[in-house]
């Protein structure tokens, strides 16, 4: 089968006015009168055009620029109908045997498979359960016989929260070229709520050996990011196992696009007065979470070290320019990943710096090979890499709840404050609401934080806080625009009394935030950023502590402000309760923010010294690294790296 576009026919439609359409116009038509145009192809079974059709559709909604209904904060009937007949065009699709897909139709529609996740929610089929249950051919014996072609469509069409045991098992025995797109797929979804669905992302975790014999080609790798991420949102151990199987793929993507590693067999240069760091930086600029986290310790750098930026996309806002010697404008391309290493390489390196690593192709790819003889990274993406490429990891020694979960060697930083204002900040007065009838709950969390133990724990307050006569509203900030928001909104609202907000500008985020009265830090994936706006508006923070850096972290920041110990808790049962506690005294919620505002919180965040421990950390790193790598110890303190950095 070829794939067309919808201009290659003149085939008369309707739309819901009755006015005539053409297939020829349909890139000047409204997402809504595509929903309808994609309904009368399939009805007609001209999949021919329906098939590129749908897959444009999917790419706009993925980028948010689409929604069902009038708008994107409408979860109502409308909205339901058009997703509803979005999701029934795209069944037929999926159910009839005429409706052929090629490798490369397949492949096509992979990094779009979670915005088809967010449609049916929206629609009234609500979900995906229905769909095994009409694919393939029925036996006499109620089974299904599923051919390729239906093992293709229906697990392309599935939601990971309806991936049974029964489904995830025949989706393991897969070919590595068939599982591994679908794995990576279903662990890049967006809204994960069942327990079905949080049952089926540790086993495929740990399917990592089978998934590491996929073919390493561009189609199997380009998408890779948002699973490489996605699995940080589980709540196994062992989560990121699964890394060992992306860093293979991946690896053995870049050699075969012209990728080496550098001479490892040559000596290291010890003598240079000012050393070059390459701060490979997937995301970065002035108004970005990674500059308010690491800014200050990327700018102590430049005193000691040459420092040489490069981005994914080879651009750097003016604000900050002067941090960096050399600003190099290459991008990163995954159709040539070796023009951007290359260029990185070029530099000769002493040593490569990833503030994080996960958010883009690039840090993941740069992070499987060599392109320095010492590679460090930060916690920006707070999760292990799994990496034999990346020598250290630098961390604070409170953001680690147990080492055994950071494969790197740890070295650790001062504990003392860090952080950079954005400069686009406008002050909002704090607001502390002293009695309200209803009491609003805010969750600033990423969809993908959201998982169901955190959402099912959301429902026990709203029970508990019931049965001591005091509602609750919850707030949630997901981040989110288009059909992902909608399809979030209308997942969450049946689950609780809850508000969902669109993403909006950082201004308008504080002062809608500063409108709730308690915050809640999202598990097992923290908030860090949320924590230090919510601190700053006197919102007392309930966070769940665990082993990994993105759970300990949260616990991390609130110890340096005046709010009771009570509020990090070691339990699902202790985090119920600490809410509850906040929500039904009204005064002890209040005094804790007023203790809160009185402490100046700025000064226990923002880093007034330059953040200059970071560098010592950096610079003993480049003098002893052959003897750090040498030695049995995982993890050096901070007091230990001082005493080394005595006679730099």
């Amino acid at each position: 089968m070829t794939e067309s576009v919808a201009s290659d026919t003149n085939k008369n439609l309707s739309n819901e006015s009755g006015k005539s359409l053409r297939v020829k116009e349909e890139k000047e038509l409204s997402f809504k009168n595509r929903v309808y145009l994609l309904d009368e192809l399939t009805s007609a079974k001209n999949y021919r055009d329906a098939i590129p059709l749908l897959t444009r559709m999917l790419k706009e909604m993925e980028a948010g620029k689409a929604t069902f209904g009038k708008n994107v904060l409408d979860q109502g009937e409308l909205a339901e109908q058009h997703a509803t007949t979005f999701c029934t065009a795209v069944t037929r699709m999926i159910t009839d045997p005429a409706c052929k897909w090629s490798d490369t139709i397949f492949l096509g529609l992979i990094p779009v498979k979670r915005s088809m996740a967010q449609a049916w929610e929206v629609s009234g089929y609500r979900g995906t359960r229905h769909l095994p249950a009409l694919v393939g051919q029925k036996q006499p014996n109620g089974s299904r016989n599923l051919s390729r072609q239906d093992i293709l469509k229906l697990f392309w069409a599935l939601s990971i929260n309806a991936l049974n045991t029964e489904l995830l098992k025949l989706l393991l025995k897969q070919p590595a070229e068939v599982a591994w797109p679908l794995c990576i797929a279903f662990m890049s979804e967006q809204i994960v709520y069942t327990p079905v669905g949080k049952s089926a992302r540790p086993k495929i975790i740990q399917a990592y050996e089978h998934l590491s014999k996929a073919p390493p080609v561009p189609q199997l790798v380009r998408n890779v990011g948002p699973a490489y991420m996605g699995c940080s949102y589980d709540e196994s151990a062992g989560k990121h196992d699964i890394k060992h199987a992306m860093n293979t793929v991946i690896r053995k993507w870049l050699l075969n696009s012209g990728v080496s590693d550098i001479d490892m067999s040559v000596p290291r240069r010890t003598d240079q007065e000012q050393p070059t760091v390459l701060v490979l930086a997937e995301l970065y600029d002035s108004r970005h979470a990674m500059h308010r986290c690491y800014g200050p310790s990327i700018a102590s750098l430049k005193p000691h070290f040459k420092t040489v930026l490069m981005t994914t996309s080879g651009q750097m806002d003016e604000a900050l320019t002067d941090m960096f010697d050399v600003i190099d404008q290459t991008k990163f391309d995954a159709n040539n990943p070796a023009e951007f290493v290359n260029q990185a390489q070029s530099y000769k390196p002493d040593m490569v710096y990833f503030p994080s690593v996960g958010m883009r192709l690039m840090s993941i790819a740069c992070s499987t090979v060599r392109i320095a003889p010492i590679q460090v990274m930060t916690f920006g993406h707070p999760a292990t890499t799994h990496s034999n490429c990346v020598d250290y990891a630098v961390l604070d020694a409170e953001q680690i709840g147990s080492p055994d979960t950071v494969n790197e060697k740890i070295l650790c930083r001062a504990s003392k404050p860090r952080f950079a204002l954005r400069e686009d900040a406008t002050r909002v007065s704090p607001k502390l609401r002293h009695n309200p009838r209803i009491v609003r709950i805010a969750v600033p969390a990423w969809s993908r934080k959201i998982s169901p133990t955190f959402l099912q724990t959301c429902m026990d307050i709203e029970r508990a806080c019931l049965k001591e006569d005091r509602p609750v509203e919850f707030w949630f900030f997901p981040n989110a625009v288009g059909t992902l928001l909608q399809g979030f909104a209308r997942r969450v609202k049946t689950l609780m009394t809850a508000k969902v907000l669109p993403r909006t500008n950082y201004n308008n985020y504080i002062s809608t935030l500063n409108q709730c009265d308690i915050f809640l830090s999202s598990f097992p994936f923290g908030a860090t950023n949320g924590i230090v706006d919510a601190i700053k508006q006197g919102l007392p923070v309930v966070n769940l502590t665990g082993p990994e850096v993105h759970e300990a972290n949260d616990s991390h920041i609130v110890k340096r402000f005046e709010q009771p110990e009570w509020l990090t808790t070691k339990s699902r049962e202790e985090y119920v309760r600490a809410v509850v506690r906040l929500v039904t005294h009204d005064k002890l919620r209040v005094k804790i923010g007023q203790n809160l505002l009185k402490n100046d919180p700025d000064s226990k965040l923002v880093a007034k010294d330059g953040a200059r421990d970071f560098a010592t950390v950096m610079r003993v790193a480049m003098k002893h690294h052959e003897a750090f790598k040498a030695s049995d110890q995982s993890i050096w303190q901070y007091s230990e790296l001082e005493a080394l950095a005595a006679d730099l």
